[in-house]
């Protein structure tokens, strides 16, 4: 699943748990869209911002679920 489709498609406020498949447990970050259509990724264990670059974004083995 590409990360961009599920950012666009989640409804604002509503959280969502992804990871990328190789990814460790502890590298899950938080979707979360904002009113404005501003979406913010965050580390979950952390709570630091995290940036996701388009490559990444688009790559197809991203695993997610809701919060």
């Amino acid at each position: 699943m590409h990360l961009s489709t599920v950012a666009e498609l989640v409804p604002a406020g509503v959280c969502v748990v992804a990871r990328r498949s190789g990814w460790s447990p502890s590298m899950c970050i938080g979707i979360e869209k904002q009113v404005n259509g501003n979406v913010d990724y965050t580390n979950l264990f952390t709570g630091e911002k995290v940036h996701i670059t388009p490559d990444s974004s688009l790559a197809d083995d991203w695993e997610c679920a809701p919060c």
